[in-house]
């Protein structure tokens, strides 16, 4: 499958998960309360905790790999088990102590459904992992786009069943096994794979290594989420979880589409040439193009957004969001440094850098948290900025980059975000930044700065607009034809 297609089907699956998702969001937002929605926030948070063990990298593993083997597979297969199978059993143990250690009655039950979701999903990493090695995201989209569309139906139901804050952990349920069984239709064969260890300590190496730099961001993350429980309360938690919601959902799902494409793109390159540069360049021009437009439009429009899809017991949520898409905006900068430093076998290097950062962001978040929901927004921010200075020298040299090329880029899709943004920043002065601003106003503010968009796209060159109207051609062609016969 070329780049194009692969991208168009994986933001396609994405843009259709993110639908649903944020469909369920809405609607458990109109259902349950701050605190509901905080007592499922820590437990989320512990879960997210022990999952750090099982963030192997084995799926990337299997991507980057030049010779695979089926002793390979076999061995991904096992040491993922054995990981899901420590993981679920600790979750579960772990659940008795929630009411003393984390203050929350309902967190246990909710650890005690989370704990099936590691199980379920070890039948999914062989047949995802080689459809992504293959470039084959037409059936990933598919059963993404499935899996997200039970899940927010599972939510949803038991949520008005009355299920209160077990309602998600069901979606999550629901999720998993939709996924794992769409994924074995979708590339069959894999269920029969032979377990084994052999080459264990190879894989060992490479899953250390990339356990240790997700592995801390997420460990940092999730303990944050602890101590705003703590210092905050639940209720506060609750609210600041429907901001990063939205934060995670915009990036892991629109981002996170476009770097599995440039993954399995920048692995083919580095297996045939070695030389990332030009496949870098212009995926990080193409996703600038479109993630900072969005991002800080949706910062912009936080006030109204969250009025409009919550309701107005979680405008406390509209500042931290806004921040938190300022936060991403500055994480773009740096995106896909995971990716290069993979790829050039420098994973020791980025563990020691992921460290200090996400030590220096947990004491940032907790520091805020003793403030505000606000200034703890803003200790995420603090983290994404000293991101940002560790990781873009290093983007340079990892890809080559002569000097100037990326202050070019960034420059360039600044200004296309710029005029982007435009008519929803008008608006929003023109109103006092009201949390009432009409919908039709906020519709059309939309409309105006998608046309800014185009404009300045064109008006740069830049090479997301030739990628449009290549499309826009395509699709010609493929219906004049049926509107002549017709």
């Amino acid at each position: 499958m070329s780049v194009r297609r692969a991208f168009f089907w994986s933001l396609l699956g994405q843009a259709l998960s993110v639908s649903s998702l944020l469909l369920a969001t809405v609607v458990l937002a109109r259902i349950l309360g701050p605190r509901e929605m905080g007592i499922y926030a820590i437990g989320l948070a512990v879960n997210g905790i022990l999952q750090v063990a099982a963030a192997f990298g084995l799926g990337t593993y299997i991507t980057r790999e030049e010779r695979l083997s089926p002793l390979h597979l076999g061995s991904a297969f096992t040491i993922n088990a054995l990981l899901a199978v420590l993981l679920s059993g600790v979750t579960i143990a772990l659940s008795f102590a929630a009411v003393p250690v984390f203050g929350g009655g309902g967190v246990g039950q909710v650890l005690r459904l989370l704990a099936v979701v590691p199980l379920i999903g070890v039948f999914e990493l062989l047949p995802v992992a080689m459809m992504q090695r293959e470039m084959r995201f037409k059936p990933i989209s598919t059963v993404l786009t499935l899996r997200s569309i039970g899940s927010m139906a599972v939510t949803i139901g038991t949520a008005m069943m009355g299920a209160s804050y077990l309602s998600a952990g069901y979606g999550a349920i629901a999720f998993a096994l939709i996924g794992a069984i769409g994924a074995n239709i979708a590339a069959p064969g894999y269920l029969r794979v032979r377990p084994t260890l052999e080459g264990w300590r190879h894989m060992a190496a490479f899953g250390m290594r990339v356990m240790s730099i997700g592995g801390f961001s997420m460990l940092a993350m999730r303990m944050s989420e602890i101590a705003m429980g703590r210092l905050l309360g639940l209720p506060a938690l609750g609210i600041y979880s429907r901001a990063s919601t939205i934060y995670n959902v915009v990036y892991a799902n629109i981002f996170g589409s476009a770097a599995r494409v440039l993954l399995a793109k920048l692995a083919a390159d580095n297996r045939s040439t070695g030389d990332l540069r030009p496949t870098y360049l212009h995926g990080l021009q193409i996703t600038l193009a479109v993630m900072w437009p969005l991002l800080l439009g949706i910062g912009i429009l936080a006030r109204p957004a969250v009025q409009i899809l919550f309701g107005s017991q979680w405008l406390g949520a509209a500042l931290p969001l806004a921040i938190l898409m300022v936060a991403q905006a500055i994480a773009m900068l740096f995106a896909m440094s995971y990716e290069l430093f993979v790829l050039r076998d420098e994973l020791d290097k980025q563990t020691r850098y992921e460290l200090f950062r996400s030590v220096c962001g947990f004491a940032f978040f907790t520091v805020g948290c003793m403030f505000s929901l606000e200034a703890a927004a803003i200790g995420r921010l603090g983290e994404i900025v000293l991101g940002a200075f560790l990781y873009v020298p290093q983007i340079k040299r990892l890809a080559q980059i002569r000097h100037g090329a990326l202050s070019r880029i960034f420059g360039v899709n600044a200004i296309v975000a710029a005029v982007t943004i435009v008519p929803a920043a008008g608006l929003m002065i023109f109103t006092g930044w009201s949390a009432t601003t009409p919908l039709p106003l906020i519709a059309a503010s939309v409309g105006a700065g998608g046309l800014f968009w185009l404009v300045a796209l064109r008006l740069t060159a830049h090479p997301l607009f030739d990628e449009i109207r290549r499309f826009t051609d395509m699709m010609q062609n493929r219906l004049l034809p049926r509107n002549r016969l017709s």
